[in-house]
């Protein structure tokens, strides 16, 4: 890129410092999927998928990290009268 004087700027960000940060937005962008799965979540395949599809935005991602941490699973209880 080219300033104003015509000098050509380089960007003097160590390359390790980039990787480290793109692993880190990697790791958070596909969190809700990492949680499902953790969780083992009836639907983790859907997550993953719309993660993969939605994940970018903002709005998907906390609807998917939402339904990662709401299990579907009803536990049902049976009492037992003595």
């Amino acid at each position: 890129m080219m300033n104003n004087q015509g000098y050509i700027w380089v960007s003097t960000v160590d390359p390790f410092v980039m990787l480290f940060a793109s692993i880190i937005v990697l790791l958070l962008t596909f969190l809700p999927s990492f949680i499902a799965y953790s969780r083992n979540h009836p639907n983790r395949l859907a997550i993953l998928i719309l993660n993969f599809l939605l994940g970018w935005t903002g709005v998907g991602w906390i609807i998917l990290l939402i339904w990662a941490f709401n299990s579907s699973v009803i536990i049902h209880r049976q009492v037992v009268n003595k």
